[in-house]
């Protein structure tokens, strides 16, 4: 596993993004789903918990500063910043 203790926010995760988030989960990272829309980017939480990774889901809009988002979900995830994703559209 390449990403392994290493942790990555996607933005756009709830769309595009969701497939980037999938394919570094796979590899190891823990993910943060960013997402304006909460529901899409628990949606693809729960498909990465359910394989066995880690992952939270936020509401996020990227137009706004980051301390804007909001946790979807119980639980937090630590490691390394490996990655912040521009996969919202802006």
């Amino acid at each position: 596993m390449r990403l392994e203790r290493k942790t990555a926010l996607i933005t756009g995760g709830g769309g595009m993004g969701g497939a980037q988030a999938r394919l570094f989960a796979r590899e190891g990272a823990a993910i943060c789903v960013a997402d304006l829309f909460l529901e899409k980017a628990q949606l693809v939480a729960k498909e990465i918990d359910t394989s066995g990774a880690r992952a939270l889901a936020v509401s996020h809009d990227v137009r706004r500063a980051v301390p804007s988002m909001r946790r979807g979900g119980g639980g937090v995830i630590t490691g390394s910043m490996l990655t912040v994703d521009g996969g919202a559209a802006l």
